[in-house]
């Protein structure tokens, strides 16, 4: 779970890293 909180620290809304949709995926892997 840390991973993906930090996840959503890094990439919160970048165009570069796929906005909120590279968060969710990543996320979801680690879950």
């Amino acid at each position: 779970m840390a991973v993906s909180q930090k996840s959503f620290f890094f990439f919160p809304d970048e165009p570069k890293f796929g906005g909120s949709d590279l968060c969710i995926h990543i996320m979801f892997n680690n879950r």
